[in-house]
């Protein structure tokens, strides 16, 4: 996913935002992380969802 997306995915998740964190999961392709993602929005799993997306976050910071 683009570093905009993953940069804007964190923020809901720090500001519980979960609304933003289901729209922004429907911008990825079907697939067994987004159903993991939303179903973690449902639940209200900011840390998890934090969890799951760090190696992203950290890919990010490591090409920048």
């Amino acid at each position: 996913m683009p570093s905009e997306w993953v940069q804007k995915l964190a923020e809901a998740c720090l500001s519980g935002d979960f609304d933003q964190v289901m729209w922004l999961t429907k911008e990825i392709p079907a697939s067994a992380f987004r159903s993991s993602l939303e179903e973690l929005a449902d639940q209200f799993q900011s840390e998890t969802i934090l969890e799951l997306i760090q190696p992203l976050i950290e890919n990010l910071s490591n090409n920048n």
